[in-house]
């Protein structure tokens, strides 16, 4: 079965709410699945976790559900979330796995595969595949740009940070400005100021094909 993922652009999907967290219940934010041509639409609500244990909170692509996993690890065919741990009936730590992207095409005899993390396409379709894809960047902190041979983004696009570099904000959304042919720079909101680039570092976006 295709499991795929979409995200309203401007929206931080399935967000961790942290202020609204009460003992084991962990809280998140709206998001959105899709799984073939189904598509739910989640709003924010909770789930109840384990106590002194580390719990794997997913998304349910097949019922739209978000759930927390009934073995160790991350379920398969379900969309990681958030690694929480939690002790004494409290939540301690969470760590983001979510990753950013989708993918879609034309009507296919097999579907999708999707790797995790990077994306990686398996399509027997008609017409070209069109969705999202890694963009490998190098980062100029002199310049406050981003450097990728031929990238062929354009001012405006949004691109998600899969490979933090540079003090970029792992899965952070951001906006193309200034884009030059093997250059471009990067804006928190479409046309505005570039944000600052920490270090020299090279890292991975997601942009969209």
């Amino acid at each position: 079965m295709a499991i795929l993922t979409t995200y309203p652009a401007a929206a931080d999907p399935f967000a961790e709410r942290p202020g609204a967290h009460s003992g084991l219940d962990f809280a998140f934010g709206p998001g959105r699945l899709r799984d073939g041509p189904e598509v739910h639409d989640l709003e924010a609500g909770t789930v109840t976790l384990e106590d002194d244990t580390t719990n794997w909170v997913e998304a349910d692509p097949e019922d739209g559900q978000v759930k927390v996993a009934e073995g160790e690890g991350f379920t398969e065919d379900r969309i990681p979330l958030f690694q929480v741990e939690t002790e004494g009936g409290e939540i301690k730590e969470v760590k983001d796995k979510r990753c950013f992207f989708s993918v879609g095409a034309g009507p296919a005899e097999e579907g999708f595969a999707v790797g995790w993390g990077l994306l990686s396409l398996d399509v027997v379709a008609e017409g070209e595949p069109a969705g999202l894809a890694p963009l490998e960047f190098s980062t100029d902190a002199e310049n406050d740009e981003l450097q990728a041979d031929a990238h062929g983004l354009v001012d405006d696009d949004p691109v998600s940070i899969a490979e933090a570099a540079g003090g970029l904000e792992l899965g952070g959304l951001y906006f193309v400005v200034n884009a030059a042919t093997d250059t471009f720079q990067i804006a928190e909101e479409e046309g505005g100021d570039p944000v600052e680039i920490d270090e020299d570092a090279d890292g991975v976006l997601i942009k969209e094909v």
